[in-house]
């Protein structure tokens, strides 16, 4: 299970009520400017992150695929 969320304060709550469960940041354009490149991801450590699709570009693809190393 997979709780995701663009509210980054719900999923930092998430995990410290159960740190078992897997979160997932999702952020796009077109939220406010702190929440739009998933800025707070590293304080919630999220298990995975999800862009709005607009925003994956080949770039985007190949740092994440550098980051998996």
């Amino acid at each position: 299970m997979i709780v995701s969320s663009f509210n980054p304060i719900a999923l930092l709550k998430m995990r410290w009520a159960d740190p078992s469960i897997a979160l997932g940041l999702l952020y796009s354009d077109d939220l406010p400017l702190f929440l739009r490149w998933a800025w707070l991801g590293p304080l919630i450590a999220p298990e995975a992150l999800h862009p709005h699709y607009s925003q994956v570009t080949e770039e985007y693809a190949r740092l994440c695929r550098m980051c998996r190393m």
